[in-house]
C-alpha cells in the first residue's frame, strides 16, 4: 500500500512498534534471548526506580522475583498469542 496516503499515521506507527515488540519470540534463540535479557534489564531498572521513590514495584519489574523464562511465556500468552 501507499503509506503516504494513510490518514492515520499514529495508527501506522503504533502498528510498527507493536510488530517490533512481538517479533522477538520468532527470532533465532540466541538473538531472542539477548533481546529478552535487555528488556528484562530495562524492566528491573524501572522497578528499582519505583522502589527508590516509594512506589509499589510493577509486576515483571522486580529484580528479586523476576523469572525470565516465565516472563517470556507471559509475554507470549498475553501479547503475542492474541494477535495470531
Amino acid at each position: 500500500p501507499d503509506l503516504s496516503k494513510w490518514t492515520d499515521r499514529v495508527l501506522l506507527y503504533q502498528m510498527v512498534v507493536h510488530l517490533a515488540d512481538i517479533a522477538n519470540p520468532s527470532r533465532p534463540f540466541h538473538l531472542a534471548r539477548a533481546w529478552a535479557e535487555r528488556v528484562i534489564q530495562e524492566f528491573c531498572l524501572q522497578g528499582d526506580k519505583e522502589a527508590s521513590i516509594g512506589l509499589p514495584v510493577t509486576p515483571f519489574c522486580n529484580r528479586a522475583t523476576i523469572n525470565m523464562p516465565k516472563a517470556q511465556q507471559g509475554f507470549i500468552q498475553v501479547f503475542l498469542r492474541p494477535t495470531l
